[in-house]
């Protein structure tokens, strides 16, 4: 009986709790800096974890610059957030079967490579993309975005084949088509 109550707390009650207290900061005003500096919507980890990181890493948007040279230093201020994020949520969604999840966080790596330009991140956002591949190799945007990363790491002959297998699956994808024209203009074949 104490097993079934302890059970029943642990499984409906924490996460209850959780996605309420989530709800009550953006109710109140709070934003996604509020959100992940609560430790009662991160511990113990349930299922309105994954949910509140998903929701929170899928309203993250931050401009890509084509170069280091012109990250503003509007947009270096975002480098604690993102890496609160990181802390927060990268273990839960990495480890996800869900590919959206580990592209989610690739996202996040590939937004601090592009920030900071450091290696390490784009390595990281590489090897979650790769493991999205690995197990769901038709997905049309994460070939998107692996062009993207490959892109913004001046890689443009890989950027250039990915692109070229996005485009076979969307005709349609302006982002392919703009990122593909951009890469034929430089003369890359």
């Amino acid at each position: 009986m104490v097993l079934a109550g302890v059970v029943f707390v642990c499984g409906s009650l924490i996460p209850y709790i959780q996605m309420n207290q989530y709800h009550s900061i953006l109710v109140n005003g709070g934003n996604f800096e509020n959100i992940l500096e609560k430790d009662a919507i991160f511990s113990p980890h349930t299922t309105a974890t994954d949910m509140v990181c998903t929701q929170i890493i899928g309203n993250v948007s931050i401009p890509i610059t084509k170069t280091f040279n012109e990250v503003t230093p509007e947009i270096k201020a975002y480098v604690p957030f993102l890496q609160n994020v990181l802390l927060r949520c990268s273990d839960t969604l990495t480890k996800s079967t869900d590919p959206v999840d580990r592209f989610l966080i690739s996202t996040i790596y590939m937004y601090l490579g592009n920030i900071t330009n450091e290696k390490v991140y784009f390595d990281k956002s590489d090897a979650l993309i790769k493991s999205i591949f690995d197990q769901s190799p038709k997905r049309q945007p994460f070939v998107e975005f692996a062009g993207v990363n490959s892109f913004f790491k001046r890689d443009f002959v890989n950027a250039k084949k990915q692109f070229t297998e996005a485009l076979k699956t969307n005709p349609n994808s302006r982002q392919a088509t703009y990122y593909l024209n951009t890469i034929n203009s430089f003369g890359i074949k």
